[in-house]
């Protein structure tokens, strides 16, 4: 073993060798074989010349002259052949230094030095984790398949990912994987993500939040997306008046983001909207306004008025 578990291996790098001996003997034999059969075949190339020439004279029969033709052939078949099992014989001597493959970190070392190895056997001998650049996989709904797909043509996306639950500054990457499938079980896709400068913040096998950044919209209406409801004619909001009755306003709502809900036609910037109590109001209801968590104090006491929260 040429290294120790845990240790960072660059690409190429020889981490273990395996005992050579019985693979040089064979690559020997096999080069022996090739040497001796290629003797044989510059003899036959000049004992069939010579069978050639005396069977124009008629010193021989062209059967003769035709058997030496053959062996011509056959030692060049076998030299052929004799040239595989070098190469063979070779490539089983290389295998005899295992190298990395890429450059990562070395995981925990799964055999001793002196063990028996099985050639094509199930156990590794040790696990190698890419860990620069690190690659996030992700799952998204399906139905965010082609907007995805159009954003990404017009550019790298871009990806941040962060340790769940933590206050430090996401870490950045790149969109860089489409699955072509969508699992037909969950209905959803999987995505994979690059990071080229983590500081090993990230590990592999870690579980991480993911951001996909499609598109920035700053100067678009956003509300908080408990305030759109779903009617008979579609998405609608109600939008409070200055005397505190309420409006009843159809909306085209766009995409949706950590609560909020991107409204692409039906508001104006200032227009304040109610988020709570929708299903109580009718068009040119009045509302009460009320601090958050007052309205659900309310329900819970029992009491009710068709009161609403209002919000900007």
């Amino acid at each position: 073993m040429h290294f120790k578990e845990g240790d960072e291996v660059k690409v190429g790098e020889l981490l273990f060798t395996i005992d050579p001996r019985p693979f040089a003997a064979n690559l020997a034999k096999a080069e022996a074989d090739l040497a001796k059969d290629n003797a044989e075949l510059e003899n036959a190339g000049r004992e069939a010349s010579r069978y050639a020439l005396a069977a124009q004279k008629g010193y021989v029969s062209i059967e003769q002259a035709d058997q030496a033709a053959t062996r011509v052939a056959t030692l060049t078949a076998t030299l052929k052949a004799d040239q595989a099992a070098v190469d063979a014989a070779r490539l089983e001597l290389e295998y005899c230094s295992i190298r990395a493959p890429f450059t990562g970190r070395t995981g925990e070392i799964q055999t001793d030095q002196g063990n028996l190895i099985k050639a094509n056997a199930d156990s590794a001998m040790v696990t190698l984790k890419q860990i620069q650049p690190l690659l996030a996989s992700f799952s998204v709904p399906g139905q965010h398949l082609q907007k995805i797909v159009r954003y990404r043509a017009g550019g790298t996306l871009k990806v941040e990912a962060g340790e769940t639950n933590s206050e430090s500054e996401p870490l950045r990457g790149s969109l860089v994987f489409i699955d072509n499938t969508v699992d037909p079980t969950t209905g959803v896709i999987r995505l994979k993500a690059s990071f080229s400068e983590h500081r090993q913040r990230l590990w592999p096998g870690q579980l991480v939040d993911v951001r996909l950044h499609l598109i920035d919209r700053p100067d678009c209406i956003v509300v908080p997306s408990q305030a759109v409801q779903i009617g008979q004619s579609g998405a609608y909001v109600y939008v409070v008046k200055e005397d505190r009755t309420v409006s009843y306003r159809p909306v085209t709502p766009g995409m949706q983001v950590q609560g909020e809900t991107v409204i692409e036609n039906g508001l104006a910037e200032g227009e304040r909207i109610v988020i709570d109590g929708q299903l109580q109001l009718a068009d040119g209801s009045r509302i009460e306004e009320r601090e958050p968590g007052q309205a659900e104090a309310k329900r819970n006491g029992g009491g009710g008025d068709g009161s609403a929260r209002g919000k900007q």
